[in-house]
């Protein structure tokens, strides 16, 4: 008998972890659509074209009015505490010390730490679902309602939501070629998932998403959330952006070192950076940086300040899942 192998044919989670793939930033915050697929030589031309449009004084305003709004930071995840999670996902209590931030039970693990707004749980599942499109999507207008509930009550705030969908997990099998013809089977949904990116006043904040995947007949057999409280860093003295030559000039000088002479391609965006870790988490305004070697295919993500100040950008990032490799 010929051996399956199961190949996962949607994975919509990948589109959410590159902001780059999504088009979402198609604005003033991000490389314009007509330069995503640029390919030269010219890494001063790669740069030029693909900085944003946005104007400095606009961009320093909303800053400004972002540190008015919140002038003590914003916190609006609710969960403190391993028995908050589980009331929000309706699991049986386990009366665990407020202390205790991890759970680790037969058929599940989860995990709750609110100084970073970081929460884990994932459930053993013997027996994922396997439904036809046409019922999966059934089964997805059902679970986006439940999985939009969940997001409400662990106060993942709508104003907040940058981005968000749900979407059908397909699998497929198929035979092993090396032992035959190959034979497919038809697809089916094996999970349903929502994906949710964050933003402060349109900004997006990197690294800070939610993920609720179900792939049972429960509300949630997984969930991540990556969402700290908000405030800029307090070393940041003014919100006056550097001179759009001169960010270009240094974003090139990188680009260069990555790249040197061979094709590349580089996309931007602006977004709010977190630095540092636990209570002392804080963000700074950062234009986000991926350069790919087209030839290589190798590509590298990394991040220059945008204020016309020092900072210390190179203290410990948190993990933003880009992808590739990640430096300063």
């Amino acid at each position: 008998m010929n051996i399956q192998f199961n190949r996962i044919l949607c994975f919509i989670p990948m589109m959410v972890l590159s902001f780059f793939i999504s088009g979402a930033f198609a604005n003033d915050l991000g490389s314009p659509v007509e330069t995503r697929k640029m390919v030269s030589t010219d890494y001063n031309d790669l740069v030029n074209r693909a900085l944003p449009r946005y104007e400095n004084i606009k961009l320093q305003q909303r800053f400004e009015s972002i540190v008015r709004k919140f002038p003590n930071g914003l916190d609006t995840l609710k969960i403190r505490s391993l028995n908050d999670l589980e009331k929000v996902l309706t699991l049986k209590s386990q009366r665990t010390p407020a202390r205790l931030k991890v759970q680790k039970l037969k058929d599940m693990t989860y995990e709750v730490n609110p100084v970073v707004g970081k929460l884990e749980f994932v459930r053993d599942v013997k027996q994922p679902m396997r439904l036809s499109k046409k019922v999966g999507l059934q089964k997805m207008s059902e679970l986006k309602r439940i999985h939009g509930g969940i997001l409400k009550k662990m106060g993942i705030a709508e104003d907040q939501i940058f981005f968000k969908q749900t979407s059908l997990l397909m699998s497929q099998s198929e035979t092993n070629p090396n032992l035959g013809p190959v034979k497919k089977t038809s697809p089916v949904v094996v999970g349903i998932t929502t994906d949710v990116i964050r933003a402060i006043d349109g900004i997006l904040i990197e690294g800070n998403s939610v993920k609720l995947t179900t792939f049972s007949n429960n509300d949630v057999d997984l969930l991540t959330v990556k969402w700290p409280r908000f405030r800029f860093a307090p070393s940041i003295r003014s919100y006056k952006l550097k001179n759009r030559d001169n960010l270009k000039h240094l974003i090139a000088e990188k680009v260069h070192s990555i790249i040197g002479n061979s094709r590349g391609k580089v996309k931007m965006a602006v977004v709010l950076l977190p630095v540092g870790e636990g209570d002392n988490l804080t963000m700074v305004p950062a234009m986000k940086v991926a350069v790919t070697a087209v030839d290589s295919g190798e590509g590298v993500v990394f991040y220059e300040n945008l204020l016309d100040q020092d900072l210390n950008l190179e203290s410990d990032i948190i993990d933003s899942d880009s992808g590739g490799s990640r430096r300063m």
